[in-house]
């Protein structure tokens, strides 16, 4: 967050005091975000912070639970223990305090005075490793957030693929709130396949400090919310550092969505790429800012970024506010964004070959996206993310 920490305590935190069991000294001084902040000015901020909330109870009942495979926290806590962590991973004793690349961030740190059963986890190098994580939302009766915290130390040389799933739950009664602390050692290789079916509130922060040489990719796909944000934050803290983030979304009816983005390029020789592809139809609304932000000593940086949104309906709406910061003079760097319609010329050749309307358009779609499923190495989980993209389509095309 850029604006400085407030001494006066935000009078919103008093909605979630009462869940703080004892951390109030956690909450003193957090500055919770408001449209004024230039990174929130797209969310309905007092959606998420402007309510009274219940932590979500613990789930006892195995029987509301789908069985999934790996790590599963429901409700904001672990599942069933620690029974299918892979080999190469072991959990730590204690949870490191937040990185620094979160800064002074509010919610992050309201997130950490809040989550139940915070989780650290540390990747040993050695023989590749993959990780598969999913976050779960079951609704009660009243209006209940879900916090969690997980930290995943990587070991020097480590190579981990990391699989992330978020269910949410009740449109009117669930926030999922959570933050992935990702701590990259020097030739770390990580691959993150993430993403979201969650109906309700969703914010979901990824943090990212990558060592000399570590490569971090992370392929983000959403589908739709009543209100979502999702926020990457990477800090390339030593050279030859590589950041690759994909990210695509798909909303309709009245979904929000907001995607954040900020690499810092701290150490010479860092290359960075981020490509945002997204859909919209209904009144649906999609915000996206990334920034890219270039110190000083960072020469020979190569950073790109690229977003492109296609609205299906004149009543869709998607922001774009593309940044960059840039201190030093050895650098290439560029964005751009555009915001456009089903190309005309395209579906009349396609319909023209004799193909059906509601098809072409699905085809289109599916070639927009593409440029992001294409960057997944994993061919099924890819596969199975298009055949989620065809249905979401195929329900677009039924509505009236």
């Amino acid at each position: 967050m850029t604006a400085a920490v407030q001494q006066i305590s935000d009078p919103r935190l008093e909605n979630f005091r009462p869940l703080a069991s004892g951390a109030d000294a956690a909450l003193a001084g957090l500055r919770l975000p408001t449209r004024h902040d230039e990174s929130w000015r797209y969310l309905k901020v007092n959606d998420l912070f402007g309510q009274s909330w219940a932590l979500a109870r613990p789930v006892v009942d195995a029987a509301r639970i789908e069985n999934r495979p790996g790590l599963m926290i429901i409700n904001g806590r672990l599942w069933a223990g620690l029974n299918e962590l892979p080999q190469g991973v072991v959990r730590l004793a204690a949870v490191p305090a937040p990185a620094a690349v979160l800064g002074d961030h509010g919610p992050a740190a309201l997130n950490a005075a809040l989550a139940p059963e915070p989780l650290a986890l540390q990747v040993a190098s050695g023989r590749p490793v993959t990780l598969k994580m999913s976050y779960l939302t079951i609704p009660g009766h009243e209006q209940e957030l879900s916090p969690s915290r997980v930290v995943l130390q990587v070991a020097d040389g480590a190579d981990l693929t990391l699989h992330l799933d978020s269910l949410g739950g009740d449109a009117a009664l669930t926030w999922m709130d959570t933050v992935i602390d990702l701590r990259l050692g020097g030739g770390a290789r990580v691959r993150i396949l993430a993403s979201v079916r969650d109906a309700g509130r969703h914010i979901q922060v990824v943090a990212a400090t990558l060592a000399q040489d570590a490569e971090l990719s992370l392929t983000d796909v959403v589908f739709g919310g009543r209100l979502t944000r999702r926020e990457t934050q990477v800090a390339l803290t030593g050279p030859g550092g590589v950041a690759t983030l994909h990210a695509a979304y798909l909303g309709a009816d009245a979904d929000h969505i907001d995607l954040f983005t900020q690499v810092q390029h701290l150490s010479p020789g860092c290359h960075s790429v981020q490509v945002l592809r997204g859909v919209l139809d209904g009144k649906a609304t999609a915000s996206f800012q990334g920034r890219i932000v270039v110190a000083p000593h960072a020469q020979k940086t190569d950073a790109h970024q690229s977003s492109r949104s296609l609205l299906l309906s004149r009543a869709a709406t998607a922001n774009a506010k593309p940044e960059l910061e840039i201190h030093a003079d050895d650098v290439k760097c560029s964005h751009g964004a555009t915001v456009g319609e089903l190309d005309p010329a395209s579906l009349f050749y396609l319909m023209s070959r004799g193909i059906p309307e509601h098809q072409a358009r699905a085809m289109l779609v599916d070639a927009f996206i593409g440029e992001v499923l294409d960057a997944i190495a994993d061919t099924e989980a890819a596969q199975r993310l298009r055949e989620d993209v065809a249905a979401w389509m195929a329900g677009r095309e039924q509505q009236p």
